[in-house]
């Protein structure tokens, strides 16, 4: 544990020097996350249709072979999200790309969804909706450990969480149709005025 939170002061022989780990410069979390999923999996179930092999082809499957591309982590599975990482170390300072690549790993990832979608329709399958946060910290994660299960903590995980969720009232509005359904788009609501979610009591 002390060894992987760069914590563990270790002196060994000369000849065992070169199994030093890395040390971590800094990281970015992606986080992907599938919108209106519940709505998309009682369709599915109204059609006979298996929600787990819709997802796993049309989301999981493609995004597992872009993280090896990438070079990128899967931090954990939340539901129907995805958290991955990618890491940029210390004695490899001419790669310290992790935002680059982070960029063009979310890119890919919603190339793949609207490629998706397009076949979906073909067949009268529903869309997915995905929303996508990067999120950049500039220093190394903390590693808790669940038996041998690394367990990563990261302020960039709550910031990449917030980023990939938004307001339904705001993706319904005519805000949305401003970037044909991408892009970035900053709304901070009025300091008096609430706040409201998915469900339309919080934002």
């Amino acid at each position: 544990l002390s060894r992987t939170n760069g914590r563990l002061q270790e002196f060994v022989p000369q000849p065992e020097s070169g199994q030093e780990r890395r040390k971590i410069a800094d990281h970015v979390v992606i986080k992907a996350d599938v919108r209106g999923s519940s709505a998309i999996t009682n369709q599915l179930l109204e059609r006979n249709l298996n929600p787990a092999a819709h997802f796993s082809r049309n989301f999981f499957d493609p995004i597992n072979r872009l993280i090896e591309e990438f070079g990128a982590t899967k931090t954990f599975l939340e539901g129907d999200a995805v958290i991955l990482t990618l890491f940029s170390y210390e004695d490899l300072s001419y790669q310290w790309l992790s935002v680059a690549h982070a960029c063009g790993l979310a890119r890919k990832i919603i190339e793949v969804i609207d490629w998706q979608n397009a076949q979906n329709r073909r067949y009268g399958l529903p869309d997915l909706e995905v929303g996508i946060g990067i999120a950049f910290d500039d220093g190394p994660p903390t590693f808790l450990y669940d038996g041998e299960r690394p367990i990563m903590i990261s302020p960039a995980i709550n910031r990449a969480d917030r980023l990939s969720s938004c307001s339904k009232r705001l993706r319904k509005s005519s805000l949305s149709t401003l970037t044909q359904g991408h892009g970035v788009e900053v709304v901070a609501p009025a300091s008096d005025v609430q706040e409201f979610g998915d469900n339309g009591e919080g934002l």
